[in-house]
C-alpha cells in the first residue's frame, strides 16, 4: 500500500490510469488502484473506454487524457501517454455487472480482503474523493462533447456546427424497439458505407418478421407465422447468430407475433397476438415464465431496470410505449372504438411478478397517454387526429407524427401540455416514429422526403430527398449520419447537420421493408415480406458496406 505521505492522490491516478491502458504495473508491487477511492478506480476505467470507443485520432486522445488528469491535479508529464505507446489488451479485473441496469461495461471492484470488507483507507479521504468525484464528471460531459465535436469535424471534413453536438448510443446493443426505453432511434453503429452487399439473410418463415433486438452475438426477432390461415395459428421467438445468420433456438408462442423483443440480463421478452407476454432464457430459449394479458394485441416491451412494461388490447390498432424520467407514454392509434381501449402491465423482469396495471378506456380516439412508471397511475392525455406510430422521448419532450393532418407534435413530458406542432408541407403523410438526437427531429414521410425540425421550435433545419420510394419505416441516427431505407430497398445516409444526401443505393433484392432499420457492429439489419402464392416469406437481411466486408 502506498503512503499517503510519500505520494499525492492525483499522482497515484496517474499511475493507476497507466496500469490500465498498458496492461501492466508502471510499479511493481504496488497496490495503486487499492490506494485511491473505489469510486474513482471504477469512473477511471469506464471513461477510458468511452476513449476507447471513440472513432478519434491521436489529438482527441491527448485532449482526453490531459483534460482528465488536469481536472484531478496530476502534474503534466507524470504519465506515460497513450499516443506514445502501443496499444495492449486490457488488464483482468474482479467485475461487478448491474443486472438490473443490464450495463455491458465491466468495471474493477475495490480490493477486499477475505472477510469482503472493502479498504477502509481508501474511505478516509472522503473530502478528497469528493472533489475528485465532481472533477471526474465534469470530464465525463468534456469528454462526452469532445467526442461528438471531433466524430462530426472529421466526418465531414470541416468545423462542426457549434450548435449541433449529436446524441451517442449508450449501449453497444440494441436491446429493444428503437434502441432504447425512449425510442430515440439512435444506434450503437458503427456506422455503415456505400457499396452495399448480402452479409446473410435469414428466412424466419411465413408472414411478417420483427425488427431485430440485438445483444452480444445473438439477435432476437419475432415472426408472424401464418397471416392467412394456411399453416396454423402461431408464431415464434427467434435467436440468430449474428455473425453466421444460423437459427440458434426458435420457441413457438401461442399466437402470431411480430412486435419486437427486447433483451436484458439474459432474459428476452417478447408479447404475441393473443395478449400473452414471454420470458425467455436468452441463451437457450427455455421459458422462465409467461403472463397473460387478458388481450389479443400487445405492444413492443420496454425494459427500464428491474421492470419490463407492455401494454395489450383486444383490437388490432397501432400500440406502442416508450419511457423515461418516470413517464410511460403510451401512443394508441385506436379510431371510434372507446369499448376496446388498452392495458399496461408493468412486471418484475426477472420473476414476472405484477407490479401495477393500468388502463384508459377513453382511447376512442387516437393520442398519447402517461402514467407514473412507479404506480401506474394516470398523470396526462393528448387526443391526436391519427397515430400510425410509436412516439420518441427526448430532453423532457414527447415527439410524435400524424398522418391524418401531416404534423408532428411536441409535448412536455411532464405535464403533456403542447410545446409546438409543425405541420409538414405538401401534407406528406407520417406513417413512422421520429428519431431524436441533438436537438434534433428526424421525420421520414411517406412520399420518400426526410425532415429535420429544430426539438426546440418545430422549425425545419433541412429537407432532403434521395428519390425514395414510400418511407414508412422509422429513421434511425449513427452519430451526424441518418438511415433510412425505403419499401423497394432504397438505402440512403443523409448528413443529419445539413441534410446532403452522403450516399445512396438501390439494392436489388426480393420483398417489400416491412420494419424499421438497425444499425450495429457496422452493419444494417432490414426485415422484408415477400408475397408468395398463398402466403408472404418473411426475411431479415444483414448488410454490409464495402468498408465492414
Amino acid at each position: 500500500m502506498w503512503s499517503d505521505k510519500k505520494t499525492s492522490e492525483s499522482t497515484r491516478v496517474g499511475r493507476y490510469w497507466d496500469n490500465l491502458v498498458t496492461g501492466a504495473s508502471t510499479h511493481p508491487g504496488e497496490d495503486v488502484a487499492g490506494a485511491i477511492d473505489p469510486t474513482l478506480v471504477q469512473t477511471i476505467s469506464w471513461l477510458e473506454r468511452v476513449d476507447d470507443a471513440q472513432p478519434a485520432s491521436a489529438e482527441f486522445s491527448r485532449q482526453f487524457e490531459a483534460q482528465f488528469l488536469k481536472a484531478i491535479g496530476t502534474a503534466p508529464g507524470s504519465t506515460t501517454r497513450r499516443w506514445e505507446r502501443p496499444a495492449r489488451p486490457l488488464p483482468t479485473f474482479p467485475v461487478q455487472r448491474d443486472f438490473s441496469q443490464d450495463h455491458h461495461v465491466k468495471v474493477p471492484l475495490p480490493p477486499s480482503d477475505f472477510s469482503g470488507k472493502h479498504n477502509a483507507g481508501s474511505y478516509s479521504r472522503f473530502g478528497e474523493a469528493r472533489w475528485i468525484a465532481i472533477a471526474a464528471a465534469f470530464v465525463l460531459l468534456l469528454v462526452i462533447s469532445l467526442a461528438g465535436q471531433h466524430y462530426l469535424s472529421e466526418r465531414r471534413g470541416e468545423s462542426p456546427d457549434p450548435n449541433v453536438i449529436l446524441a451517442p448510443s449508450i449501449s453497444i446493443d440494441v436491446p429493444m424497439d428503437r434502441g432504447n426505453p425512449a425510442r430515440s432511434g439512435i444506434m450503437p453503429g458503427p456506422g455503415i458505407s456505400d457499396e452495399l452487399s448480402v452479409y446473410w439473410s435469414f428466412e424466419a418463415g411465413l408472414g411478417a418478421i420483427s425488427a431485430p433486438a440485438i445483444a452480444g452475438d445473438t439477435i432476437f426477432v419475432t415472426n408472424w407465422s401464418d397471416p392467412i390461415g394456411v399453416t396454423g395459428d402461431q408464431g415464434a421467438v427467434i435467436a440468430i447468430d449474428a455473425s453466421t445468420g444460423i437459427e440458434r433456438w426458435r420457441l413457438p408462442t401461442d399466437h402470431p407475433t411480430s412486435a419486437t423483443p427486447a433483451v436484458a440480463g439474459g432474459i428476452v421478452y417478447a408479447g404475441d397476438a393473443g395478449g400473452t407476454v414471454y420470458a425467455l432464457d436468452a441463451s437457450t430459449g427455455e421459458e422462465r415464465w409467461r403472463k397473460d394479458l387478458q388481450g389479443k394485441w400487445t405492444s413492443e416491451p420496454v425494459v427500464v431496470g428491474d421492470t419490463v412494461i407492455i401494454a395489450a388490447t383486444i383490437a388490432k390498432a397501432p400500440l406502442h410505449i416508450a419511457v423515461q424520467d418516470g413517464t410511460v407514454v403510451v401512443g394508441s392509434g385506436f379510431a371510434g372504438r372507446p369499448a376496446d381501449g388498452f392495458r399496461v402491465y408493468a412486471f418484475d423482469r426477472r420473476t414476472g411478478e405484477e407490479r401495477w396495471h393500468t388502463g384508459d378506456d377513453r382511447s376512442g380516439q387516437p393520442g398519447l397517454f402517461a402514467f407514473d412508471s412507479e404506480s401506474g397511475a394516470p398523470m396526462w392525455q393528448f387526443a391526436l387526429p391519427s397515430l400510425e406510430s410509436g412516439p420518441a422521448i427526448a430532453d423532457e419532450h414527447v415527439l410524435a407524427g400524424s398522418s391524418l393532418d401531416s404534423t408532428m407534435y411536441a409535448l412536455d413530458l411532464a405535464s403533456g401540455s403542447e410545446t409546438w406542432r409543425a405541420p409538414i408541407a405538401g401534407d406528406l403523410p407520417i406513417n413512422s416514429s421520429p428519431a431524436v438526437s441533438g436537438g434534433r427531429v428526424f421525420v421520414a414521410t411517406t412520399s420518400g422526403v426526410v425532415l429535420c425540425l429544430s426539438e426546440v421550435s418545430g422549425e425545419v433545419c433541412w429537407e432532403s430527398s434521395a428519390e425514395h420510394a414510400s418511407l414508412t419505416s422509422s429513421p434511425v441516427v449513427v452519430g451526424s449520419t441518418v438511415y433510412v431505407v425505403d419499401t423497394e430497398f432504397g438505402v440512403s445516409a443523409v448528413s443529419a447537420i445539413d441534410g446532403a444526401v452522403l450516399w445512396n443505393e438501390q439494392l436489388d433484392l426480393s420483398g417489400q421493408v416491412v420494419v424499421s432499420p438497425v444499425v450495429v457492429n457496422g452493419k444494417l439489419f432490414i426485415g422484408t415480406s415477400l408475397e408468395s402464392n398463398t402466403a408472404y416469406a418473411a426475411t431479415l437481411w444483414a448488410l454490409a458496406g464495402s468498408g465492414e466486408r
